[in-house]
């Protein structure tokens, strides 16, 4: 995934929240993408603290199941999207590009937390 971002996006993985913390103390963002599951933290206490570390970044979440009542959680929380899994490349650049205002490269980063986004 990352490597396929990084072809429309400047992209600062994190493989886990301590990471994700790291990179927004020491980067500006644009954007977070992160999964909704991870190890070591709840999933929506993360995003709680995403909203209020970077409030001018929007956040967009991952999940296996984005079903309506999980999405509108998130909704209501102020994340910008849910993608569900499985999904394709274009659609995640899409939601990015859309949620961000449009295709141009940015000046900033998005931050990418998620174990296996190193991986890809």
């Amino acid at each position: 995934l990352v490597q396929g971002l990084q072809r429309r996006f400047r992209v600062l993985p994190a493989a886990d929240p301590q990471e994700a913390r790291r990179v927004l103390d020491s980067h500006p963002v644009d954007a977070v993408l992160t999964d909704l599951v991870m190890p070591g933290v709840r999933g929506f206490d993360f995003i709680e603290e995403l909203l209020q570390r970077v409030p001018a970044s929007p956040v967009f979440v991952l999940s296996a199941c984005c079903e309506p009542g999980l999405r509108g959680r998130l909704e209501a929380l102020g994340i910008r999207a849910c993608l569900t899994k499985p999904f394709l490349l274009a659609d995640v650049i899409g939601t990015l590009e859309r949620g961000l205002g449009g295709p141009e490269q940015r000046p900033g980063g998005i931050v990418a937390t998620r174990d296996d986004f190193r991986r890809s």
